[in-house]
């Protein structure tokens, strides 16, 4: 069993999790700011995360782990990795990024093509097979208001996907 205590103090001391008042980019106040990023630089913290997090969802029957780009996806990996080395479990793993589009714009008085990059999350390449009927278990990283993974959950549902479960690695509340 991981020992969550100790993870906490580790996730303080490397500066992962700090206090003081912060905004955040949705305009909610907290009084921590927790960036899980700097956890994944620490190899030993992030494998003792991600053992956390498969403890919990270890019995729960999902086909596929899905994580939003830029962090929780290293996170779903991460869990994919485990539930195979630990548990000889073979799930897929996919992540979802940011769509983009392109408008026409006049910047400095030349018309220009712009890549705009939307709140809309799509799964780029083959990954949507592995999305469509089937158990998705969504991770997120830090959760603060829950949009990042309401937009999962729209996503997977509109691949055709079922939601299994979700699995958080760190929420504001709990922080102590």
């Amino acid at each position: 069993m991981t020992n969550q205590n100790g993870i906490i103090e580790r996730l303080y001391a490397h500066g992962a999790v700090r206090t003081g008042h912060f905004v955040y980019t949705k305009g909610g106040h907290w009084s921590h700011y927790s960036d899980m990023v700097v956890a994944l630089n620490d190899v030993g913290m992030a494998l003792e995360i991600t053992d956390g997090m498969v403890e919990l969802i270890r019995n729960l029957e999902f086909d596929t782990v899905a994580g939003p780009a830029h962090a929780d996806d290293k996170w779903a990996f991460a869990i994919a990795v485990e539930l195979r080395g630990k548990y000889g479990r073979e799930v897929k793993f996919v992540y979802a990024q940011e769509r983009t589009e392109v408008v026409t714009a006049t910047v400095a008085g030349e018309i220009r093509q712009l890549k705009v990059i939307t709140e809309d999350l799509i799964f780029p390449r083959q990954q949507r097979q592995f999305v469509k009927g089937k158990r998705v278990l969504v991770v997120c990283d830090v959760m603060s208001t829950g949009s990042t993974v309401e937009k999962m959950i729209r996503l997977i549902q509109a691949e055709g996907g079922i939601v299994a479960g979700i699995v958080v690695a760190c929420g504001h509340s709990g922080i102590k």
